[in-house]
């Protein structure tokens, strides 16, 4: 079986931007404007959809999911990252509602989530004073491009609001294959939308 494995790619950077002529400081005074960024891009992680029935082999418990023809991406366009009419749960048709005795026809981690892409950005003065005393303002922003970073969608066809107890089809997904898992953690404790922090450091 092959696995696709996420590509993730990741720029820091740091340049001093020189001061614009025309602009003058205080005789003691000498301004220094380092520019930090960091830029990171992250293709969307693995996932499967998962569904009630289950192989009920000892000690290992695969669930089992059938393919409905190929399913597409719909990039969240219609609400749903991907077609969620495009997975059933694996049914027997002889006996309704009831799981039939074999493994389902999709893969494991077949799926791709939603990428990111993340920028944060700061530009720093630094002005020293004296030979020994020296102050740095600090301008950073996180988020810079205020996109969303979404976690995976729902992938548990069971959350579908009616599945056709025969075919094991999906006729209302409710809110299977929505982004409905929040973000994706960036170690800002939750918070994903684009944020400004201004600073003020002395060093002496």
């Amino acid at each position: 079986m092959l696995h696709r494995h996420a590509s993730t790619s990741t720029a820091s950077p740091t340049r001093n931007v020189p001061v614009p002529r025309g602009i003058t400081f205080c005789p003691n005074v000498t301004p220094r404007s380092p520019r930090r960024y960091v830029i990171s891009v992250f293709s969307g992680s693995p996932f499967n959809v998962t569904g009630d029935c289950d192989a009920a082999w000892p000690g290992n418990s695969p669930t089992e999911i059938d393919l409905v023809g190929s399913p597409k991406k719909l990039g969240n366009k219609s609400g749903y990252w991907y077609d969620p009419f495009a997975f059933a749960e694996v049914f027997d048709p002889n006996s309704p509602g009831d799981c039939r005795k074999s493994l389902g026809n999709s893969g494991f981690n077949n799926l791709r989530g939603p990428g990111v892409f993340n920028w944060d950005f700061g530009l720093f003065r630094d002005f020293a004073i004296t030979e020994r005393i020296h102050i740095q303002f600090r301008a950073e922003a996180f988020n810079f491009t205020n996109t969303p970073h979404f976690a995976n969608p729902d992938n548990s066809i069971g959350d579908a609001n009616s599945i056709d107890q025969r075919t094991g089809r999906v006729i209302d997904p409710g809110p299977f294959m929505t982004l409905s898992n929040g973000v994706t953690d960036l170690a800002r404790e939750g918070i994903d939308e684009r944020q400004f922090r201004f600073g003020l450091r002395i060093q002496f």
